[in-house]
């Protein structure tokens, strides 16, 4: 999971108390911005005022990725100047201001938003923007320099303090990441060793099937007959063939082969697949094999995996002192007929 992703969650945009928080700015800066309009020149200016408001604050909490995107922010801060350009003509000249700057706060919450969201510099450049229109507002209507501190001074420390979380947050999903990150790996590294033990346990479980008896009997100290050097000549085979032909060693063709083995069919497994087959594949691959190696009582049988995209999974190839047989499973639909 990706530092990103942490962030979106932590932040949990478009969610059920993401949607009440943009209720409740509408309701509270509408309520403002109405009982402001007696001390305006004009109503329709701050209504305007009003709905660009709530539309950039609908974008901003919008469920996008954490860092809001490069659009998105711009009609954010486009909203935050035209909303302070028109609300500016409209502040009383003399007498207290009081609620006729509602746009002051409503906006510096949504550059506030807008820092959260990833977007520090742009948010900073729209609170430049709304100041300079602020403060050239109070120059040309002649009210005091104080005033004009007053106006921006606070808002400025509120998009400080938003500024000062969106960067704690942020550190703080990437050390989530990080964390996942491990436990990720870790996760991996634990599936791995299980499974290379598992591996580790099934191989050795089939040479102890396959090779203990004889072991045992080797082991005894007494000399092996004709008939049981050819069994551990069958059982070497039956072994290099677990190295050098991985696929096709399974307990099912193990049978198999050293059943044609005994009865003197010269077996040649070769493998020649680099990706594991799927759990169907290997069913039907191995009784087709098996039905194939059963069926040959005599001569050579040569048993090939074919590579990754080639219209036949397996071939066997059999000489048995007549014409020689190949034989096709083919990757989809029933195996082809024998061919002689």
């Amino acid at each position: 999971m990706t530092a990103a992703r942490d962030f979106g969650a932590m932040l949990e945009f478009g969610s059920w108390g993401a949607r009440l928080l943009l209720v409740l700015f509408v309701v509270v800066h509408t309520m403002i911005a109405l009982s402001s309009l007696p001390s305006a020149e004009s109503t329709w200016p701050s209504l305007v005022a009003l709905v660009l408001v709530c539309s950039a604050a609908v974008v901003s909490i919008h469920p996008a990725p954490a860092k809001l995107g490069l659009w998105r922010t711009l009609v954010i801060v486009a909203a935050v100047v035209a909303s302070t350009v028109v609300v500016c003509t409209q502040l009383p000249l003399t007498g207290p201001i009081s609620y006729a700057a509602w746009y002051l706060g409503a906006d510096t919450f949504l550059l506030m938003l807008l820092a959260v969201r990833g977007r520090i510099g742009w948010a900073w450049a729209g609170f430049a923007l709304m100041g300079a229109i602020t403060l050239g507002w109070v120059a040309w209507s002649g009210r005091g320099v104080l005033d004009s501190l007053e106006l921006v001074a606070r808002h400025a420390a509120t998009l400080f303090i938003g500024s000062l979380v969106a960067v704690m947050l942020r550190r703080t999903a990437r050390r989530i990441a990080r964390f996942h990150a491990i436990e990720e790996r870790r996760a991996t590294d634990e599936a791995v060793a299980r499974a290379s033990l598992d591996e580790r346990r099934t191989r050795i479980a089939r040479v102890e099937a396959i090779a203990r008896p004889m072991l045992e009997t080797i082991a005894s100290g007494r000399p092996l007959d004709a008939a049981e050097r050819d069994e551990c000549r069958v059982i070497e085979a039956t072994l290099r063939d677990s190295v050098r032909a991985r696929l096709l060693s399974t307990t099912t063709l193990d049978a198999a082969v050293i059943g044609a083995r005994r009865r003197g069919v010269a077996v040649t497994l070769l493998d020649d697949r680099a990706t594991p087959l799927t759990d169907f594949d290997g069913e039907r691959m191995s009784e087709w094999v098996t039905d194939k190696l059963e069926s040959t009582l005599t001569g050579t049988a040569v048993v090939r995996l074919l590579p990754a995209g080639r219209a036949s999974l397996a071939t066997v190839v059999v000489e048995d002192g007549t014409e020689p047989s190949v034989h096709h499973l083919r990757c989809e639909g029933e195996p082809a007929p024998g061919a002689g």
